[in-house]
């Protein structure tokens, strides 16, 4: 929600639909290139992840892309030399204390991104959220998962994330120390 307006992505028609918040009328709508997956507010730009290892920031007014970032992990996988790997498949967003939060899409996982160089600033494992049942899904190869971790909201007022995944019938509740 930016100001008075509700923005809400289609996943694969490449429109962003526009809405008052208090009256949900539909008052305006974008277009994109490629799917929607996820959008944040920086305070700023709009955020948008299409499942890819990119995120665009885009302008909130108009839905012209200002920027593309690249969310990257350095690994020492080798010991010898520290790789940069691609973190792909980022699905929802949320903006929190100045850091990118995105599913890690058919994983257990919330990466935390810095929003000026796309690094991988850490990993939330939230495996033990899931479901009793829906566990066996995660051990399943990727396309017969689909009740997996979906959904990240924050309340900066009481430091409340509040997760969730698709088809769940329960919503967590994390509180975030004070820094």
């Amino acid at each position: 929600m930016i100001d008075d307006k509700i923005f809400q992505l289609t996943w694969r028609e490449k429109t962003c639909f526009v809405y008052d918040k208090s009256t949900f009328r539909l008052i305006g709508q974008f277009y994109y290139t490629g799917e929607g997956w996820g959008l944040a507010f920086d305070g700023e730009h709009l955020i948008l992840s299409d499942g890819s290892a990119v995120l665009r920031f885009l302008d909130p007014k108009t839905f012209q892309q200002k920027r593309k970032l690249e969310v990257l992990e350095v690994t020492d996988r080798d010991a010898k030399t520290k790789k940069t790997l691609p973190v792909k498949n980022l699905n929802e967003l949320e903006f929190i204390r100045g850091e990118i939060w995105a599913n890690v899409w058919q994983t257990t996982k919330i990466v935390r991104i810095d929003p000026k160089t796309g690094k991988v600033i850490g990993w939330i494992d939230c495996s033990g959220f899931v479901p009793k049942e829906y566990e066996k899904e995660h051990r399943a190869p990727a396309f017969e998962r689909n009740n997996v971790l979906n959904g990240i909201a924050f309340d900066p007022a009481t430091n409340h994330v509040f997760i969730t995944g698709k088809n769940w019938a329960v919503l967590y509740k994390i509180h975030i120390a004070d820094p």
